[in-house]
């Protein structure tokens, strides 16, 4: 009788651990706006989870990435995050990821020189057209 009161006790402290952690949970880590085709600019953090809509139409990725890497260099900002179709965007002057969420693991969609020719032909365009360097206009949204 005592072995089964020990294993029912081991369940339950294990139920109760899991519980624990469960409502641990960062909320703030999970949703990035799953919108088909829309690129998102993550516009705060705290308390909630912001966003802009940066361009619509995007084939992929690399696309929404190449435009907040003309966002980043037209507004001069260190970095910027963003959000496509539930994967968040990291783009700074070193570097452009993707991640599942804001605290996962960050993975390079570019090479080292994909993202310097990237950056070079948006400065290009910059020279070219000073009226693309505009702020394009953004729609929020209430995620």
């Amino acid at each position: 009788m005592m072995v089964r009161w020990r294993g029912m006790s081991l369940v339950v402290a294990a139920a109760t651990l899991a519980a624990a952690l469960a409502g641990c949970s960062n909320p703030q880590v999970s949703e990035a706006p799953t919108d088909a085709g829309v690129c998102w600019r993550v516009t705060q953090f705290k308390p909630k989870l912001g966003f802009l809509s940066v361009s619509q139409g995007d084939a992929n990725l690399e696309t929404c990435a190449m435009h907040l890497e003309y966002t980043r260099l037209t507004q001069h900002l260190k970095s910027i995050a963003g959000a496509y179709q539930g994967e968040f965007l990291f783009v700074d002057a070193h570097d452009i990821t993707s991640a599942q969420d804001i605290e996962s693991a960050r993975f390079s969609l570019f090479t080292p020189n994909q993202h310097q020719d990237l950056e070079s032909k948006i400065h290009e365009l910059i020279q070219r057209e000073p009226a693309a360097a505009a702020p394009a206009k953004t729609t929020a949204t209430a995620s």
